[in-house]
Parts: C-alpha cells; sequence; structure tokens
C-alpha cells in the first residue's frame, strides 16, 4: 500500500530557492512521478532557483512539545541528590517504559523544568513586578 501525501513545494523569492520536503525530495527522485512532474514545472518558472530540502524536526514543532530528551533527564536524575526520584527512574528504564511515560513522569518529578509551570512561574513574577 502506498503512502499518501502532500506534494509540498514551496518558492522562496526572497531566498531563490526552491523548498521541499523530505518526502517531497524522495518522491520527485522518481522520475515521471507526479513530484517530479510538479518539481519539473516549478524549475522552469524559477531556472535560476536553488532547490533545498528542509528537514522537519516535526518533535519540536508538535503542540505540547517541550523539547525535553533522553540525554536530558538521565543528566537531571543523575545530579538529583533525591534517592527516592533516582530510584523511580531506575524502575522505569528497568521496565523499558516507552519515552512518553518517562517525560509524564519527569515532568511531575521535576516540576521546574514543566513548560506550563515555567509559564506560570513568568506571569506570576510580570503581575507582581507590575503590581509594585
Amino acid at each position: 500500500m502506498k503512502k499518501s501525501f502532500e506534494i509540498n513545494i514551496k518558492v522562496m523569492v526572497e531566498n531563490k530557492e526552491i523548498v521541499l520536503t523530505r518526502d517531497t525530495a524522495r518522491a520527485a527522485a522518481t522520475v515521471g512521478s507526479d513530484a517530479y512532474n510538479r518539481l519539473k514545472e516549478v524549475k522552469e518558472l524559477y531556472p535560476n532557483y536553488e532547490i533545498v530540502v528542509r528537514h522537519s524536526n516535526s518533535l519540536s514543532k508538535r503542540k505540547g512539545s517541550t523539547g525535553i530528551t533522553k540525554e536530558f533527564v538521565a543528566k537531571c536524575v543523575r545530579e538529583d541528590t533525591n534517592d527516592a526520584r533516582k530510584a523511580e527512574y531506575a524502575e522505569l528504564i528497568k521496565s523499558d517504559a516507552k519515552f512518553l511515560s518517562i517525560m509524564r513522569w519527569f515532568l511531575k518529578a521535576y516540576p521546574e523544568h514543566d513548560p506550563e509551570e515555567k509559564k506560570k512561574r513568568i506571569a506570576a513574577i510580570v503581575a507582581n513586578a507590575a503590581a509594585n
């Protein structure tokens, strides 16, 4: 079964670039495909423009993404002095928990790294500064 996707080609006039997503570039590599023909048309319209393939970082753009990585979680736990949290983390690792589960635990155990909590703290600081 073929995976369907949108052919995504953007013309960036200010940079003189024709920007493709990675999936579109892969599809355009097949001569005669829809993506190939579409890219060919765009290239004929803008012959002096450079073709650029953008690798989207979908995780960081995803709504609700925290930007927290496995390495960051491990570093925070290593540097922590709370043995109970270290034990909980070790138990999660032993149980082969998915990273999403580990991240949820991490945000509960270390609320100072939760983006929502950071926003609340910043709003409180701003409100306090405005009141004074």
